[in-house]
């Protein structure tokens, strides 16, 4: 059986959804004490955390709230080598180490949550350890995150990359939707993750995952963010897949999800208008587009993509499930994913939900750390008694193989 995650699994309810139902006993932690200390691996294992995410890696000790390391996953490749000039750059530059380099070619080791270059995704990890954390992974044991539906084959390949490359000496890889439920303290629920490259519609039940039911999306973050880039040259903006990171930081700081669309769309005026700085100190106006970028989620057709939104794909999750558990399903709709944090987002989602099956009265819930709510959830499994037995050794790895990871990870 799963480890059951918290005792507060069973408190199941908040007021409304502006005010996000979070785990008693987790709400205490500070960045100045891991908790669970008593609970953690052995101390010699001490066990670390892994969310291996399209836009951005994040790590840090398990039994903490919050990973230490968040890194931007893109790295940089010389875009042209030449052995006759002794031309000694690396292969790849991540993080900070791109500053100053000419001509590279800017590369994503995960595509839509998937790790499709393993070689670059061997150096950011290499880069968040010797860097950031500044230890040797062969002294701790490493909890990563799998992504729902993604090819079982990879699982393989991330044991074999953490256990022959960086030698870890223990390794359990666990389903991000389900770490994303622990982080709430629970074990069943619909999550509704929506990250940087992808969304996912899971359903969960007493922790586990039920895959014939489980739905994606072609759009995430990433998506948003093109698609502001597009709202904001139609507005005379001159902006290319250059300011990428500019426009990003423009989604997070100036954009919001309007109670209602349609009103906000018809007010006139300059209300609503910001001013942003762009990295050159020249000051441009946005107006409209703050509400129209999240608006997608709901109606993806806006940035060109087939999809239903993403309450419509909730609904439609939950009604695919068994009536027993529907009850169970539609009081746990889970938000999670840096694409949730709009502001507004939680209170339109409930509403959205609301109209759609008002018969079953569905409540939304939105921790303030669901950003990390993978990484999070996968920090409190880490340091349970009940999970330590699911670690797998790196001694069992060498005597069987990659295989040996489907005999506790599932």
């Amino acid at each position: 059986a799963q480890p059951s995650p918290a005792p507060a699994q069973h408190s199941q309810h908040t007021s409304t959804p502006a005010q996000p139902s979070t785990p008693a006993q987790h709400s205490q932690h500070t960045s100045t004490a891991p908790a669970h200390q008593h609970t953690s691996p052995a101390p010699e294992i001490r066990a670390l955390m892994i969310d291996l995410g399209t836009g951005y890696f994040k790590a840090g000790y398990a039994g903490y709230p919050k990973p230490s390391v968040s890194i931007c996953s893109t790295l940089g490749r010389p875009v042209q080598r030449s052995a006759k000039t002794g031309d000694n750059r690396k292969e790849n530059y991540v993080g900070e180490e791109q500053r100053g380099q000419l001509a590279l070619r800017m590369v994503n080791p995960l595509r839509r949550g998937v790790v499709v270059d393993w070689e670059g995704t061997e150096a950011v990890l290499d880069y968040i350890f010797s860097k950031k954390l500044r230890l040797h992974p062969e002294e701790h044991a490493v909890m990563v995150a799998d992504p729902p539906l993604g090819p079982i084959t990879n699982r393989e390949k991330t044991a074999e990359m953490f256990f022959e490359t960086f030698s870890t000496p223990a390794l359990h890889i666990a389903s991000q939707s389900v770490l994303s439920i622990y982080a709430y303290g629970r074990t069943t629920g619909l999550v509704v993750e929506s990250g940087h490259g992808s969304s996912f519609l899971v359903p969960i039940y007493e922790g586990y995952i039920m895959p014939h039911i489980t739905s994606t999306t072609d759009y995430g973050g990433a998506d948003l963010t093109r698609y502001l880039t597009r709202l904001m040259n139609e507005n005379g903006h001159k902006l290319t897949a250059c300011d990428f990171q500019v426009v990003e930081d423009i989604k997070q700081k100036c954009c919001y999800t309007a109670a209602d669309f349609e009103v906000e769309m018809r007010c006139e005026g300059k209300e609503g208008v910001v001013s942003y700085e762009l990295p050159d100190g020249k000051l441009i106006n946005i107006g409209k587009e703050r509400i129209k970028c999240s608006e997608a989620l709901f109606n993806p057709s806006l940035m060109g993509s087939k999809e239903m939104g993403l309450h419509t794909m909730a609904i439609n999750a939950i009604n695919k499930c068994d009536s027993t558990i529907l009850e169970d399903m539609f009081k746990n709709i889970l938000l999670c994913g840096g694409s949730t944090m709009f502001s507004g987002f939680p209170v339109r989602f409930q509403k959205e939900v609301r109209k759609l099956a008002q018969d079953m009265a569905p409540h939304v819930h939105a921790i303030p750390e669901r950003k990390y709510s993978v990484w999070y959830g996968g920090s409190i499994l880490a340091c349970l008694k009940s999970f330590q037995q699911l670690w797998v050794r790196k001694k069992d790895y060498d005597e069987r193989g990659p295989m040996v990871i489907y005999r506790k990870c599932f």
